[in-house]
């Protein structure tokens, strides 16, 4: 018996060779585990994309309560320029179809990077900024807390009345 060793290549394409500018976000929260098959299914048909199962929570403005979720997808795709609503429109088809209620699509994302450059002239302040400088420990609550937004009585210092 021989044995015989087979060597795949696979060349190297950036993305700025295939012209690939358009990112879309889809998070899909609370998935039937015996969907996720289909919707691979559907999306492997999309030239550079990804596809990563996640779990967790989420929220809704108009419900009371923090929904728990174990199995659900978030899809990363790259498409040339081109009109996303006819994409988006056939996305919300799809998720109608199969019964999905709960999703959310994401494109013409901000970069963050140049909005901060845009604003504050350069991204010095980045490299020392700490978010946790804010907080302080309040013995009255044995938590720590945001002192620039609440009082020691938890009374908001910024009102905002109309």
């Amino acid at each position: 018996m021989i044995l015989q060793t087979f060597i795949s290549l696979f060349p190297f394409i950036s993305l700025k060779n295939l012209n690939l500018i358009e990112k879309v976000y889809i998070i899909l929260p609370n998935v039937k585990k015996e969907l996720n098959q289909k919707i691979i299914q559907i999306f492997e048909f999309f030239n550079f994309g990804f596809i990563y199962e996640i779990e967790g929570e989420y929220y809704i403005y108009d419900l009371d309560d923090v929904i728990q979720f174990e199995n659900g997808l978030m899809i990363k795709l790259y498409f040339p320029d081109c009109k996303m609503f006819k994409f988006q429109n056939l996305f919300e088809s799809v998720f109608h179809y199969l019964g999905i209620k709960h999703y959310v699509i994401l494109n013409d994302l901000v970069d963050g990077k140049r909005l901060l450059k845009v604003i504050h002239d350069d991204l010095d302040f980045l490299d020392n900024y700490n978010p946790l400088k804010n907080l302080k420990w309040s013995e009255k609550d044995k938590r720590w807390m945001n002192h620039k937004l609440y009082r020691e009585d938890l009374i908001p210092i910024y009102l905002f009345t109309s």
